[in-house]
């Protein structure tokens, strides 16, 4: 089990079509399994169930199923975006 960071909820998945169900935002935890007969490796999240899934020797998972995963922002944009941010609250920050 890992944390579900920031790039977890990055990956494009199907939103649930009732609003109460969890979503990949929702996950704080990704849990990897492996299966040791066939070689598979699945990564799940804690709530929403959304899975990926790797396989070199089996047939191809569904479309946004496999590696390498799409994704709506890659780690670099992310870390970007939060030293961008803490730029923005340096430069607000007045001395007395």
């Amino acid at each position: 089990m890992y944390p579900a960071t920031d790039l977890w909820a990055q990956l494009i998945a199907e939103s649930p079509k009732e609003p109460t169900k969890a979503t990949l935002d929702d996950d704080e935890q990704v849990i990897v399994v492996m299966d040791s007969a066939t070689g598979e490796m699945r990564q799940c999240g804690n709530l929403s169930g959304h899975c990926i899934g790797f396989n070199p020797w089996a047939a191809s998972l569904p479309d946004g199923r496999g590696v390498p995963a799409a994704l709506l922002k890659h780690a670099k944009q992310l870390a970007e975006e939060a030293n961008t941010e803490l730029d923005r609250q340096a430069k607000s920050v007045v001395p007395r």
